[in-house]
């Protein structure tokens, strides 16, 4: 996300084209000779054109969605986004269909009647005029240039069709996230509206192209049906009724497809929101070793998804495969009618019916079945989406109020209430707050504090009251949201850049150190979700978004707790109290030290105001704080009383590494040049073996022997049975007419059963490569490092197993069986052709010779786009993630407008470099076919000049150069969309070979009960991230005791979380790390992160059950996971182990989630425990109970406890305090607190008076308590 006005991009030569270059293809020129000189990129895309702009078409589908919800709402039926589409459309479909029609209804057929007229004068040579023949023959070759320019025409203008259908869905799903209820977000994952983007959206691409053949079809039919009757009378309708028989074949199937489509959809679905549910929480699952159960799931997936795509591959196979035979079939079926019916078998009638059958089967094998198939298979995204715009949006309830007014918020009697639900999240509240006032909101877990919050930004309906705001309002969340952009950026987010009010903003928010510290300093790049900062720089960035606005109101969801105490201090100090005095500040806070601070304290308890006032007026009225923040230097709760977005989205990628080091996000790399055979090779080879590949081929080519056997044979038939004709002893000639029925009854039967062998075995064999594909890609990206997901975002990893992945399921076998089957066709036309006049082989070769070179000169371009195509696809779906993560904080600031001129912009990108590919397709298929022509011409009138040919052979060469015309450049084209397509494996195949975390240096299994005392040795342990980054840990050097409790301390980015991540090694480090006298290096990763058990300061949740989530190879009873359940007080909220989490678990709140964490730490029972800040997000009740928990049940563990507060690790054995990666102390905090000087005493000084004495008492009871222990 880049909120950066982008550059300006050179005018598509398309927009001030002639009329010449229009329809010749001329203005594609200019690509063509780039992408020959050198690779294309996306700085050589094209400004988009005006009529494909996004904002314009997502805009007008907008307006007719609201007309057609509007006119159903009262009509009291179903809306479909179908009729808005077809009103959109509706003119531009309709000049498509006509053109479609008089190519298809008057000019095809009417080639075919001059192809029969010419045959007929050629069969009477006595009779026939020469000037009557060449005339005759021109007109054939005319019609062939006539359909070449009006067919590729027509093709760009229906794919660019489908190209805007496909982005005003997807502008359109885009808005409607914008307005979306947060707990819309419960029903619908974030991967389903991914998939509606990526693979609903892109249904439509593809049905302008074959709409109109469902009624055109209808009409050819009709027309040449009556043409055939004049020549074959009866005959002709045994033929015509069986091609048309195919009709209700492909309705049964089209029907099936349907159906497996929705099976289809739905289990992509599941498999993607699994992949984004991996990748966002890849921390914690590297470090919980579940990378098993996840591989184990994913592969479920992944097989209920090929169980649907098999059998719809093999039914595409099928509609791709009955070209092979339906005409020739039906040919056969005419002929022998007619034969049976004592007629005579003539050249020019055998071959007028050839001709028609192959017009016929055009229409009858392809474009009218695909039209039926893609409409019906259209029944599916429609249905998806309509129910997607269909959701609940925002409703804006409450009043705003001039900003003159007394008060900022007044809220009367404000209750909220679940729809579906009888209980309240808030209820009857009422309060007012002041204009320039601070209030804080405090109260437990599930008190309402989230739903409070939602309330004011109007994320939530109110049931019942009133509320008013007075102002402006800014907000920074509780989980900050950053994208994928500079420091700057995501500060001044919608805002312009004020230098002098930046600088300030920076300043209080003490981010001055940070950003000098940064190679950009703010104009680093962060990483997707910050994962490339620290969780204090998040909350700072965020904080400072929050205040750079200019508001009359802020909303600060604890700003404060992820940062350490010296820094909170002075951002409350420096920030809160002076920076925005004499603004309305709503501070959601349990940290204590700050209350006597603020004017008006409230109080919520389960969902109601228990207390109000100021500190010392709460104090007098007895209310007993300490029970609801009973910390002194507390965290805010981050209940989640609704769905709250962020939580869902993130949960979490956040690495250890990241409060060390900002890592660079890096460019997605795009291959380039061609696809290499090894590419092809490992592609073919790797899901089977080597002859399979071998049978396959040779299925093809046996298929084409009996083709080409067939077709010749017809020639050979009708000459026999013009010589019969001509000769006194017709018995002495040849074979007989029943002989050649048989044989030809043979020939097709070969090609129906070698036809249906071939689909079965390609198809199969492309699914075993897919399914390998996917495999390979998952087992190496769940293996990959940490740090590989920091430097690639998320959209970038799921566009391979969306997008990617899609491609090579449903299109690459398409591309491969089509490319053999008109391959080896063509290769047969110019073979047969070839048998009858030899001379036509020059022709050929200097056809072969220019087809060639431009095939090169079209495939230097097309190549590269495809890639840059596939390359801006990535942005697109990465925004779309970002937003969702982002979304109230979006419209808290009021940025929909600014965010979905973004998104506009990287759609447009994508689109314009879409329609660039389909321009230089369809030139490069005129160009081609404008070759054929001419060769097709010399072919005629080759034969036309030689009196010896017989009258057959004439027919069937013209039948063949015709078939022609349209195969070489298809066959081209489908070889450039393999190649294309075969990019996506190249893509796949590069995530197949990521460098694996090390485990080459494994030498040995772990002890079967390694580490029995759980002592921990750091020698001199170096860590960085790579060569050009700094040292985070330098040369730690630390003796942990078995059993010993240790607290870890520092500033943000001293190497706190990169010391826990190096005892996991989820990076690489210099030196080593002792547990139990081995060393972590020379035993399997598996075997040491499954023997460390850890809280992690964000608990991340799985979709799924509670058992999977606390017991995911079902390794303990059911008995013992409810008493593990009963032990962290959760029983009693679950109605089953198997009771659903929905993704992100979002239906737990913050702390319950964190108490499922502890759970799981429980059941592992291992001797080395580690509590990565685990009770920074969690309520002060939450936080105490699970403190006392893990004093209970982990009493004879090695515990380390990294902590901001200090109150958390003051009870330690010892505390190491680490500054620049370094050990500055190492010792009991009571020891550490004698020193004056030092760097813990420092840290306790910067806390208030209270909060340090209490500490400075606690670390003195608890040292001598020590040596009172070890004295006795």
């Amino acid at each position: 996300m880049d909120l950066k006005s982008k550059g300006s991009k050179q005018k598509n030569p398309r927009e001030n084209a002639s009329i010449f270059c229009i329809p010749t293809f001329l203005f594609t020129l200019p690509i063509f000779f780039k992408g020959w000189r050198k690779e294309l990129n996306k700085d050589d895309v094209y400004e988009i054109l005006f009529d494909h702009r996004s904002c314009s078409l997502g805009q007008k589908l907008e307006n007719l969605w609201k007309e057609e919800v509007d006119k159903c709402h009262k009509t009291k039926t179903k809306p479909s986004l179908r009729n808005p589409l077809i009103r959109l459309f509706w003119f531009e479909s309709l000049m498509t269909g006509f053109v479609l029609m008089v190519l298809e209804v008057i000019i095809r057929p009417f080639q075919c009647v001059l192809i029969g007229r010419l045959i007929a004068i050629c069969s009477t040579p006595d009779d026939a005029k020469e000037e009557e023949i060449y005339l005759y023959g021109a007109g054939v070759a005319f019609c062939s240039l006539l359909i070449s320019s009006l067919i590729h025409p027509y093709l760009l203008v229906t794919q660019s069709f489908g190209l805007k259908i496909r982005v005003c869905c997807s502008s359109l799903v885009y808005r409607k996230i914008l307005k979306l209820k947060l707990n819309v977000f419960q029903k619908t994952n974030s991967g389903k509206i991914l998939t509606l983007v990526t693979n609903d959206s892109n249904r439509f691409y593809d049905i302008p192209l074959t709409i109109h053949y469902t009624w055109t079809g209808i009409l050819q039919v009709i027309v040449i049906t009556y043409l055939l009757y004049e020549e074959f009378e009866m005959s002709s309708l045994f033929g015509v009724c069986f091609m048309v028989s195919f009709v209700p074949i492909y309705l049964l199937l089209g029907k099936i497809s349907k159906k497996l489509r929705s099976k289809t959809v739905c289990r992509t679905d599941e498999r993607v929101r699994a992949m984004k549910e991996i990748i966002n929480g890849i921390q914690v699952l590297k470090m919980y070793n579940w990378e098993r159960y996840f591989s184990n799931l994913v592969s479920a997936y992944r097989r209920m998804e090929l169980q649907s795509l098999r059998f719809s591959s093999y039914v595409k196979g099928v509609f791709a495969s009955f070209h092979l035979f339906i005409q020739r079939t039906a040919v056969f079926i005419t002929i022998l009618a007619f034969a049976l019916l004592r007629n005579d078998i003539s050249a020019a009638k055998t071959f007028k019916l050839v001709c028609f059958y192959a017009v016929f089967r055009g229409t009858i094998t392809s474009f009218l079945p695909k039209g039926i198939y893609l409409l019906m298979e259209s029944v599916v995204p429609i249905k998806r989406l309509s129910e997607f715009l269909l959701c609940e949006e925002m409703t804006g309830q409450g009043e705003v109020c001039p900003n003159e007014t007394e008060n900022a918020i007044i809220l009367h009697n404000v209750s909220v209430r679940k729809s579906g639900e009888t209980s309240d999240l808030l209820s009857d509240i009422s309060f007012k707050i002041k204009r320039g006032h601070l209030v804080a909101i405090v109260g437990p877990v599930g008190s309402g504090k989230t739903s409070l919050v939602h309330v004011i930004l109007k994320e939530l309906s109110l049931s019942s009251g009133s509320l008013e705001i007075s102002g402006s309002c800014s907000y920074a969340p509780q989980e900050p949201w950053i994208f994928t952009s500079t420091v700057r950026q995501n500060i001044i987010f919608s805002s312009s850049i004020e230098q002098k009010r930046y600088e300030e903003v920076l300043n209080v928010c003490e981010l001055k150190h940070d950003l000098g510290a940064l190679s950009q300093h703010d104009l680093t790049i962060v990483g997707d979700r910050g994962a490339s900062l620290s969780g204090g720089q998040r909350a700072r960035i965020g904080l400072a978004r929050a205040i750079y606005r200019k508001a009359d109101i802020y909303i600060l969801d604890d700003p404060l707790s992820a940062v350490d105490p010296r820094v909170g201090q002075s951002i409350f100090d420096k920030c809160i109290k002076l920076f925005l005095k004499g603004k309305t500040v709503l501070l959601i806070t349990h940290q204590i030290q700050y209350l006597h601070a603020v004017d008006e304290v409230v109080v919520l308890d389960k969902g109601m105001i228990a207390a109000k006032g100021s500190l010392s007026e709460l104090t007098s009225q007895n209310v007993n704080l300490m029970m609801v923040l009973s910390k002194t230097d507390g965290d805010i709760d981050n209940e989640c009383d609704v769905v709250s977005l962020k939580d869902e989205v993130t949960n979490t990628k956040h690495s250890v590494q990241n409060e060390d080091s900002v890592l660079k996000v890096e460019e997605e790399h795009v291959i380039s040049g061609t696809v290499s055979a090894a590419v092809y090779a490992t592609y073919f080879t790797i899901g089977g073996h080597w002859v399979g590949l071998c049978c396959t081929f040779v299925l093809f080519v046996v298929t084409q022997v009996f083709a080409s056997g067939a077709d010749y044979f017809i020639a050979y038939w009708v000459n026999v049975e013009q010589v019969r004709s001509q000769s006194e002893h017709e018995t002495d000639i040849g074979i007989s007419t029943n002989a050649s029925t048989y044989i030809y009854s043979i020939l097709i039967f070969g090609v129906i059963v070698c036809t249906t062998a071939t689909v079965v075995t390609l198809h199969s064999l492309c699914m075993r490569s897919s399914n390998e594909l996917h495999n390979n890609m998952f087992n190496s990206l769940i293996s990959a490092p940490l740090r590989f997901f920091h430097i690639n975002h998320a959209g970038r990893i799921l566009n391979r197993f969306s997008k990617d992945i899609e491609t090579i399921d449903e299109m690459l076998p398409l591309h491969i069986n089509e490319i053999f089957q008109y391959g080896f066709g063509a290769i047969g036309a110019i073979i047969l052709m070839a048998i009858v006049n030899y001379v036509i082989l020059f022709p050929a070769l200097i056809v072969i010779f220019v087809v060639h070179y431009l095939r090169k000169f079209y495939l230097a371009s097309s190549r590269s786009l495809k890639r840059v195509e596939a390359s801006t696809r990535s942005p697109v779906l990465g925004y779309i993630n970002a937003t969702i993560q982002g979304l109230t904080t979006i419209r808290a600031f009021g940025a929909q407008d600014i965010i979905l001129n973004e998104f506009n912009c990287h759609q447009d990108l994508n689109t314009s470099a879409s329609y660039m590919f389909i321009t230089t397709s369809r030139a490069f298929g005129y160009w081609t076919d404008i070759i054929c022509n001419i060769f097709n011409t010399c072919s005629i009138f080759l034969l036309l000049t030689n009196n010896d040919v017989f009258v057959g052979n004439i027919g069937l060469t013209i039948t063949q150069s015709m078939s022609l015309l349209g195969i070489v450049q298809y066959v081209i084209r489908q070889y450039a969309e393999m190649e294309n397509s075969m990019t996506s494996v190249e893509r796949v195949l590069e995530y197949t070979l990521l460098e694996p975390e090390s485990r080459d240096e494994c030498v040995t299994e772990a002890p079967p009960h390694w580490p029995e005392r759980g002592q921990i040795l750091f020698h001199n342990v170096t860590l960085r991230y790579s060569p050009e980054d700094p040292l985070v840990l330098n040369r730690i050097n630390v003796v942990i005791k078995s059993c010993a409790k240790i607290g870890v301390v520092g500033r943000t980015g001293a190497g706190k979380s990169s010391l826990i991540g190096s005892l996991f090694r989820l990076s690489e480090f210099t030196g080593c790390i002792i547990i139990d006298g081995i060393d972590t290096k020379t035993i399997p990763l598996s075997d040491l992160r499954s023997k460390i058990s850890i809280i992690p300061q964000q608990p991340t949740i799985f979709s799924g059950s509670i058992r999977n989530n606390l017991d995911p190879f079902h390794e303990h009873s059911d008995a013992i996971l409810w008493k593990t359940l009963a032990d962290v007080e959760l029983k009693n909220l679950v109605s089953g182990l198997d009771s659903e989490i929905t993704e992100g678990g979002i239906n737990f709140s913050v702390g319950e989630r964190q108490l499922i964490c502890l759970a799981r730490a429980m059941l592992k029972n291992n001797r080395i425990l580690v509590l990565d800040e685990a009770t920074a997000n969690v309520d002060p009740q939450t936080d105490l109970f699970i403190q006392k928990t893990v004093r209970k049940n982990f009493s004879h563990c090695t515990l380390i406890t990294v902590a901001h507060r200090l109150d958390t690790v003051i009870d330690s054995d010892k505390v190491l305090v680490l500054d620049d990666g370094k050990v500055v102390e190492f010792n009991h905090p009571y020891v550490l607190l004698q020193d004056s000087n030092g760097a813990f005493n420092g840290m306790v000084r910067q806390l208030d008076k209270t909060s340090s004495e209490a500490l400075k008492a606690a670390a003195q009871m608890n040292y001598h308590n020590l040596l009172r222990d070890s004295g006795s």
